[in-house]
């Protein structure tokens, strides 16, 4: 049965982008990306998947308009010549993008199966609150990196451990971990994806990832 969840909010000039997705069992399996920009009234799909536009579209800098079809000016860097990119790819490469280093979960809550699936732990019980606050309590729910399949091959990778605890991630002070005492919950926020974090109440099934912001990496 196909999941629908909220990915966040990019914020625009003239309109913002509400962003959800729909997946099915395999969490890192195909997903399907819709936005709005009328509030939520209605969505209409965006094609996530890599294009040729890709490193052009990290060039773009400034804040997002707001319409998938306005067109930026970016000079390409191996010819300098002009090349038009419409916003429809830079909306899809930054949400890929943010999703690469900042879609995270608890250790522990998601299973790798022999098929090759990587589904929700149903005897996942949470994270005990003395480690819920502990940077490599946390990984990224992400296809595995060079360095992971060399483990995957070693046979030292196991079904729970097989993804990129977050304490790899450079600069070592990229993340920030908090305690919200008051509501009971651990929360993970990104220095360079400012607006991205993760989230889990300690010794339950509730964790997620989430990004409200305006689409740019903090460079600073």
């Amino acid at each position: 049965q196909p999941t629908v969840t909220v990915w966040g909010k990019i914020l625009g000039v003239t309109a913002d982008y509400i962003i959800i997705r729909c997946m099915g069992r395999d969490l890192l399996g195909t997903v399907h990306t819709l936005y709005s920009i009328d509030g939520g009234l209605s969505f209409n799909a965006l094609d996530t998947s890599v294009d040729k536009f890709d490193d052009l579209c990290a060039l773009v800098k400034g804040p997002f308009i707001g319409d998938v079809a306005y067109e930026y000016k970016v000079n390409a860097i191996a010819t300098g010549v002009p090349t038009p990119i419409r916003e429809a790819h830079r909306l899809s490469w930054f949400i890929r993008s943010c999703d690469e280093h900042c879609r995270v979960c608890p250790r522990g809550a998601v299973l790798h199966f022999e098929d090759g699936a990587v589904t929700t732990n149903k005897a996942f019980e949470g994270l005990d609150r003395d480690v819920a606050g502990r940077a490599d309590s946390f990984v990224h729910l992400r296809n595995k990196r060079e360095a992971q399949s060399a483990l995957q091959r070693e046979g030292v990778l196991t079904k729970l451990d097989f993804l990129d605890p977050i304490t790899y991630d450079m600069p070592k002070s990229v993340w920030n971990i908090s305690y919200d005492a008051t509501n009971d919950v651990v929360f993970g926020s990104n220095a360079l994806y400012l607006g991205a974090i993760f989230y889990h109440t300690p010794e339950t099934k509730t964790w997620g990832s989430i990004y409200v912001g305006d689409g740019n990496l903090n460079t600073n």
